[in-house]
């Protein structure tokens, strides 16, 4: 079943005329996972802002973005709103940054889930506790007290998941959920994904420049570049056998990197 579908999907800054996505098309089957990847300022996170309205006023939108048979596109502000409080939830790139730095965790999370869900304070922080838990987060009640800088980034990036999956929506748009974090709390963040893919069925869309990321996380794959869509596919297929030369390069310069970190550990590992 398809959940969402964009179609033609371009948008320009109307004050520098500057065309920021250009003809995105792509569906969205529920329960599976979408990953769009591409370099720095390809538009990958301008197409999913555009489509949900999560733009300034002078940049422009047209195409159309089909949320259950609904163009988004052509929704009045309460309306989209509705969508993403309740349905399609976004998990932004910098965790750290999300946070209010002068309020805890556990107040935030609250407030968020007793607009979103409607619920007591009570209730959502035994909501909050549970969603923490459920992402691997061991000392739930304890971090609720705390504030965001006493967080690692790692931490903070599973809080913000916790956030988007109480509100258990339709789809969760995670924008490079891993860019600023080592490789090990990348890993436990990927798991934290996975499992929530498997326990609850979530539809995800993964931006990414990451293709180790996307690889792991997604069923198919759109890849952007200059804000354009040059491959769109399964990701299997899409990464085993590209047929355009930018996404070929994206593959290959992964490859490379792997095996010269691969090197690089044997070396280590001889010389110990």
């Amino acid at each position: 079943m398809v959940m969402l579908e964009v179609k033609n999907l371009s948008i320009q800054d109307t004050q520098s005329n500057e065309v920021i996505v250009e003809d995105i098309s792509f569906k969205l089957e529920r329960g599976r996972s979408l990953g769009i990847v591409g370099e720095s300022g390809s538009g990958k996170s301008m197409t999913v802002k555009g489509m949900l309205g999560l733009i300034a006023p002078w940049i422009t939108v047209s195409g159309a973005a089909y949320f259950e048979d609904a163009d988004m596109l052509r929704m009045k502000t309460k309306s989209i709103r509705d969508i993403r409080a309740r349905h399609i939830s976004m998990i932004l790139q910098d965790a750290m940054s999300a946070f209010d730095s002068l309020d805890t965790i556990g107040k935030q999370m609250q407030e968020t889930l007793c607009e979103n869900l409607i619920i007591s304070r009570t209730e959502a922080k035994q909501v909050s506790l549970r969603e923490l838990e459920r992402v691997g987060i061991k000392e739930a009640a304890q971090v609720l007290k705390k504030y965001p800088h006493q967080l690692s980034g790692g931490m903070l990036q599973r809080c913000m998941i916790a956030i988007a999956a109480a509100v258990q929506p339709d789809i969760i748009i995670a924008d490079e959920p891993t860019t600023a974090l080592d490789a090990i709390t990348q890993k436990e963040v990927i798991a934290t994904f996975q499992h929530l893919q498997a326990q609850s069925g979530t539809t995800f869309i993964f931006i990414s420049h990451d293709l180790g990321v996307i690889q792991q996380l997604t069923e198919d794959v759109l890849v952007m570049k200059d804000a354009k869509q040059v491959e769109y596919g399964r990701t299997e297929n899409v990464f085993q056998h590209p047929q355009n030369e930018y996404t070929k390069y994206l593959v290959d310069t992964r490859i490379k990197l792997t095996r010269a970190f691969e090197q690089s550990m044997r070396k280590d590992s001889y010389h110990a």
